[in-house]
């Protein structure tokens, strides 16, 4: 890579080092990883073997060893400047809000007003609110449609809105009054309003009137007793 004659590797049967530095490897490395990228299949090949040998003697030597390099001021975080540290995080932030934008990945987090995350045929909801309603209405998709928007801080972020009817071109957000007039709120449901008159949808918000219509039209016998005793509100049982 650089021209500069490789030492001798101290084995007789490997003879001379491949490359002159580590510098050099990487850079060597960089380049064929370049021309030809590694499959899904490959990563997930080499991840796999890669965990099988540090279960090893020699991995686990390898893993102590690396702790002990890394130790105080040794440790690569110690020489990260204020600078760098914010420009890393900075990137990750922008790394992850694409991956949210483009459908690639979804934050596993509960809706501020409701702790009740629950399964419902197989698919994890933020609320049992979101459950009852995608139970009266199975023919919509979840969490399909992501929408940039402004926070009060003057930061993007991505509002993942709760489900969409394509056919009949509607999103539906669920959100109890008690919230609906927070800022955040306010904030989400402008841009979701100004997407679906530039896409050609109508946004519709769910709260608490369709619960206390609908909810009782469900037998939570079938399902986990915890939708049932979230949505006891609604069901006007003594």
């Amino acid at each position: 890579m650089c021209s500069i004659e490789t030492s001798l590797s101290g084995s007789i049967h490997t003879g001379y080092r491949e490359f002159c530095s580590i510098t050099c490897c990487a850079i060597y490395n960089q380049q064929i990883s370049a021309k030809t990228p590694r499959t899904l299949e490959s990563k997930i090949k080499q991840k796999k073997a890669f965990q099988e040998f540090l279960k090893t003697s020699k991995g686990k030597k390898y893993l102590k060893n690396l702790s002990i390099s890394r130790l105080g001021k040794n440790n690569p975080c110690h020489k990260q400047t204020r600078e760098s540290k914010a420009n890393g995080i900075k990137k990750q932030s922008e790394a992850i809000k694409l991956k949210i934008k483009n459908g690639e990945f979804t934050p596993c987090v509960t809706n501020s007003w409701c702790r009740s995350r629950i399964e419902i045929y197989n698919i994890p909801f933020r609320s049992c609110w979101e459950a009852v309603f995608y139970i009266l209405n199975p023919n919509l998709e979840y969490e399909k449609i992501r929408i940039p928007y402004i926070d009060d801080n003057k930061i993007e972020k991505i509002y993942i809105t709760d489900f969409v009817n394509n056919d009949d071109k509607i999103i539906y957000e669920i959100k109890p009054k008690s919230v609906r007039n927070t800022t955040k709120n306010i904030l989400k449901e402008k841009a979701a309003i100004k997407w679906c008159i530039d896409n050609g949808y109508q946004y519709i918000c769910i709260s608490d009137e369709y619960f206390l219509e609908n909810a009782h039209k469900i037998d939570y016998n079938i399902f986990d007793p915890k939708l049932k005793k979230s949505m006891k509100q609604f069901l006007n049982e003594n």
